[in-house]
């Protein structure tokens, strides 16, 4: 595995997941209006201050993701690190979220993303070469 080969896999990753968040915006009729009419009714159930817990929450998760992915792409400890860290730590925030309601093909790129995106972090850590890379704290000359 090259550096730039690291580098598209990790690209991959991220355009599959905007790709995820945008089919079910684009094209509402991938899901039944019954169901989205039915989702909307319990998302305005909510309470308030889960809302601003979660909006809160998204926003540091957002900003956090986005300075460990640069880390990823320079091969800094610290993205690979903090890309673990947020990878595992999102996961009770989803439980907070509650049901949601993702079109079949919205699903199929979220699963795609999230294979590349655990790749992405095991090679990572066990790929040897990406692995020095990243102990080493900075890209090598001749590789990228």
């Amino acid at each position: 595995m090259t550096p730039r080969r690291f580098r598209q896999l990790l690209s991959l990753a991220i355009l599959l997941a905007i790709a995820s968040a945008c089919v079910d915006l684009l094209f509402p009729q991938l899901l039944p209006s019954a169901f989205r009419d039915l989702i909307t009714q319990h998302d305005a159930a909510k309470p308030v201050w889960l809302m601003v817990v979660m909006g809160l929450a998204g926003l540091a998760f957002l900003a956090t993701g986005l300075w460990s992915t640069i880390g990823l792409f320079r091969f800094r400890a610290s993205g690979r690190r903090w890309s673990l860290i947020l990878s595992i730590a999102v996961l009770p925030l989803l439980l907070l979220m509650g049901p949601v309601a993702l079109s079949s093909l919205a699903l199929v790129l979220t699963e795609l993303s999230l294979m590349l995106w655990g790749g992405a972090l095991a090679l990572a850590y066990y790929h040897a070469e990406l692995a020095a890379r990243f102990d080493a704290g900075s890209p090598q000359p001749g590789g990228d």
